[in-house]
């Protein structure tokens, strides 16, 4: 796995932030490799550092960060192996720190888990590293860390604009539907409440107006729809297999109805399991609520449709971040707005996908209502 020249950069611009750091932030928009540049830096810290510990938001991510520091020649492995670099999920982190005792912390998706990590900081006299597409982290009622006030400094790779331009990520065509959110209070986390945010979606025939939107466009072969909850996960999906001929499955955390009658598989097995076949085609469409927002990387995705209105930055990004990949063929995605997040997230009108560089963590950007 070679380094495209930006990513040799980026190497480069990291390992001299950590040398003069304690902690400090990698930022690169999602496909544009943050993971194969930091095994590189891990190759290099790996001569200095004794033990150095991954972590990811997720147990699905395990295998796949494994898979790909293996194929550059580290030595890794989960919690309980003894390797030099450990791959953990965050929520065993406190509890396995004492036992790996790292002198070098990487965290995956650092937006993610913030308090956590902040607190990893203060207990542990080690280097941090976070690695994000987006430093951001979603603003509560009440007073909440900034991502800035955990990594004030912070490194960025070419963003979203400079990728496109250079062919390694795909643009966006993109369509928006008014959408009206007054009726949506907000929950303890800053974000819309699900079920009254679903009962909207339901009122102003939102999912009416994406099987419609699918059935003018056959095209469309492979599909990611994103949601509010798990009751709209498994509602959508039943609707759009009824309205547009079959071929969507929702995933959720209870996994539902895939596969009935086979061998039963564990969740995340069963998890690949859908997404390789719809890789394959052999599934349209995926509708999920908060399990492919990151770490997911399908290249074949040509539509997103977001049926999740959202306060946050980062995941308005994330969402629409897992159709940037390119693919054979693939000259665009084609990305639907249908809950009115487009309101929330530009500047100067301008969608923040097509803005060059962001303005992380601008109080403007989190109100309720743009002045």
């Amino acid at each position: 796995m070679k380094l495209r020249p930006y990513q040799k950069r980026d190497v480069q611009s990291i390992l001299q932030m950590v040398s003069k750091n304690q902690h400090s932030a990698y930022v690169l928009p999602t496909g544009g490799g943050k993971t194969l540049v930091v095994g590189y830096v891990i190759l290099s810290l790996i001569k200095e550092y004794k033990r150095i510990m991954f972590s990811v938001p997720r147990v699905s991510l395990i295998t796949q960060t494994i898979k790909v520091f293996k194929g550059l020649g580290i030595n890794c492995g989960e919690k309980h192996d003894n390797n030099q670099v450990i791959v953990i999920c965050n929520y065993s982190v406190k509890r396995y720190i004492n036992k790996i005792k790292p002198d070098f912390i990487i965290f995956d998706e650092a937006h993610i888990a913030i308090h956590m990590q902040e607190e990893i900081m203060k207990k542990r006299n080690c280097k941090v590293l976070g690695i994000t597409a987006t430093p951001e982290c979603l603003r509560s009622r009440e007073k909440i860390l900034k991502f800035s006030d955990v990594y004030s400094k912070k490194h960025f790779g070419p963003n979203i604009n400079e990728l496109t331009k250079t062919g390694h990520l795909v643009p966006v065509q993109a369509k928006y539907y008014n959408f009206d959110d007054d009726e949506i209070s907000l929950n303890a986390s800053g974000d819309f409440n699900g079920k009254e945010a679903f009962d909207s979606i339901q009122k102003q025939g939102t999912v009416v107006k994406v099987a419609k939107e699918i059935n003018k466009h056959p095209e469309q072969k492979h599909i990611l729809i994103f949601t509010i909850s798990l009751a709209a996960v498994k509602e959508i999906t039943k609707y759009l297999n009824k309205k547009c001929g079959g071929g969507f499955v929702g995933v959720t955390s209870k996994d539902y109805e895939y596969g009935r009658g086979k061998k039963k598989l564990g969740r995340y097995k069963l998890h690949e399991q859908i997404y390789d076949d719809f890789e394959a085609g052999k599934i349209r469409g995926i509708v999920n609520c908060n399990l492919i927002n990151f770490g997911w990387d399908k290249p074949c995705v040509d539509t997103i449709y977001q049926l999740r209105p959202t306060m946050s930055k980062a995941l308005y990004l994330q969402m629409i971040g897992r159709g940037l990949r390119p693919d054979t063929n693939k000259k665009f995605v084609r990305l639907y707005d249908m809950v009115g997040n487009i309101k929330r997230f530009n500047e100067n009108g301008v969608p923040l996908y097509e803005v060059g560089d962001i303005k992380w963590e601008n109080d403007k950007i989190n109100k309720r209502r743009f002045p």
